[in-house]
């Protein structure tokens, strides 16, 4: 997923195969829970940005889940951010979408909710720094960070799952590098407190997973 290389079919079809997934591990469903916590202050509409987001079956999945609310999502990738338009449009959900290179370039605006939903384990440790330190930026309440976490039961589901649910290569292949190079609670603990994101929390989640949660200043 990560290869410029990657054709635009087999692209879009490593696409469909992740949203599968994510619809059966319901990987939108922590991330919920958060920011129902979180903006409960919050007056008027929440505004809610979802960083890598890839196909946007999250923020879509979130949107129909979560009144009151506007969505937008940014990607490095221009094809993703069609799909994830396209997909949003024929759901009824209205999503803004911007291109950014969240480990490299600092997002423009300012949102309630910064999300991110398994991406992280894609990135080495100082690009994962610079992109939790450019998501607390633009944070007015909250960043959530949902990702895998580096187990043996997680390899283990990562073998599998994939090959049930998807003909994908580009997925299978994927999945497999992506909990060998996910990182352990501990670790993300350490690289947000790096980040300056003081007090953040990370806890466990169904299936592998963990969630960072960081409160921001205040709300508004």
């Amino acid at each position: 997923m990560d290869d410029p290389a990657i054709g635009r079919e087999e692209h879009e079809h490593a696409l469909r195969g992740l949203a599968r997934i994510n619809a059966l591990s319901r990987a939108w469903g922590p991330l919920l829970k958060a920011m129902r916590a979180a903006t409960r202050e919050v007056r008027g509409p929440v505004r809610v940005l979802d960083v890598a987001t890839g196909s946007g079956d999250v923020p879509i999945a979130l949107a129909k889940r979560f009144a009151g609310a506007t969505w937008h999502a940014c990607d490095i990738s221009e094809q993703a951010l069609a799909v994830a338009k396209g997909k949003a449009g024929a759901a009824g959900v209205e999503l803004a979408t911007f291109r950014c290179d969240v480990a490299n370039e600092a997002i423009a605006g300012e949102f309630d909710v910064v999300m991110c939903s398994l991406f992280l384990h894609h990135l080495e440790p100082s690009d994962v720094m610079r992109a939790l330190r450019h998501m607390a930026l633009a944070a007015r309440c909250v960043v959530l960070v949902h990702d895998l976490r580096r187990t043996r039961a997680g390899l283990a589901l990562a073998h599998v799952v994939p090959r049930l649910l998807t003909r994908s290569h580009v997925v299978h292949v994927d999945a497999v590098k992506s909990v060998r190079g996910a990182y352990t609670m501990d670790e993300l603990r350490e690289m947000a407190a790096q980040a300056g994101l003081s007090g953040a929390r990370v806890e466990a989640t169904f299936p592998q997973r963990m969630m960072l949660a960081w409160r921001a200043g205040g709300a508004r």
